[in-house]
């Protein structure tokens, strides 16, 4: 979606950047949820997004499959109870469709997702799945089995550095018709996060963090009177630390370095000084 390196960016974030220099986070936003433009809401890489990770539904029935068994074991806790089985952020439904069918009738099943262009008119017109952009649709006194797959990864992050006058946040600017890197001022919030984890960044180190995940996931657990959630993302139960780069600004040899030892791991991909689009966030700290 986001132009390489001498190519012209879309006109939209154009539109964006003459206004104003915008937070790492918003341009993530952008790229990723932009009203027909974004990964997950339109354009044409839109469509690419099954091929992201190994638990996509367009892989194999298999996933499905696996836990469409886990929510009929989940509903036969069921008393006089709704059942509800609740896939958030289901893309285009194939998911929540499959655990449908390996479930048959009786539980309620509802897709909820930021947008629902990409869910067929065969499953959006019928009657089996209810499909919802708010959790206003997960019923208040069921028994809910909740799927989130891929979910909090799709979150946009920050990006930040600490200076000798202290943290600042990157973001994205427009510089002779081409996106570069800018520092702004780092909101409260992101100090708070690095002072309740008892993380001390240094003078030119950097960090992606996303602190505003804990709430949205507390959200979802509030909405539920009794049941399970089944979380698949990217985990790491110890510190956020492990986030942190160790040396080099974005597009540093330093930078470079880490991107490869990274992706020697099978772990997630970091922009570079060119913006590409982004792959996924740092791993998700479950000690939030």
């Amino acid at each position: 979606m986001t132009a390489p390196r001498g190519a012209q960016p879309p006109q939209f974030l154009v539109d964006v950047l003459r206004e104003r220099d915008i937070t790492f986070r918003e341009y993530v936003e952008l790229c990723l949820y932009h009203p027909g433009e974004g990964y997950y809401t339109g354009g044409s890489g839109s469509r690419l997004r099954h091929s992201d990770y190994i638990t996509s539904p367009a892989i194999s029935p298999l996933f499905g499959w696996a836990l469409g068994r886990l929510a009929r074991e989940v509903a036969q806790h069921a008393k006089d109870e709704t059942v509800a089985i609740v896939d958030v952020g289901c893309g285009d439904g194939a998911l929540i469709g499959s655990i449908a069918a390996s479930c048959g009738v009786g539980p309620r099943y509802i897709g909820i997702d930021r947008s629902l262009s990409f869910v067929p008119a065969s499953l959006r017109d019928g009657n089996r799945i209810t499909f919802s952009t708010s959790l206003d649709a997960i019923p208040p006194d069921a028994l809910t089995f909740v799927v989130s797959n891929e979910l909090f990864d799709a979150i946009p992050y920050s990006r930040v550095v600490r200076r000798t006058d202290g943290l600042r946040e990157l973001g994205v600017t427009l510089a002779d018709g081409r996106l570069e890197w800018c520092e702004l001022a780092a909101p409260s919030e992101l100090d708070d996060y690095f002072v309740r984890h008892g993380v001390e960044l240094r003078v030119g180190q950097f960090a992606d963090v996303t602190p505003r995940w804990g709430a949205a996931y507390g959200e979802l657990c509030e909405r539920i009177a009794r049941g399970l959630v089944v979380t698949f993302d990217l985990p790491w139960a110890r510190s956020p630390s492990r986030s942190v780069r160790r040396s080099g600004p974005p597009g540093s040899d330093g930078a470079r370095q880490f991107r490869r030892s990274r992706a020697r791991r099978g772990r997630s991909r970091l922009f570079d000084a060119r913006l590409h689009p982004p792959g996924t966030i740092p791993p998700v700290d479950w000690n939030y």
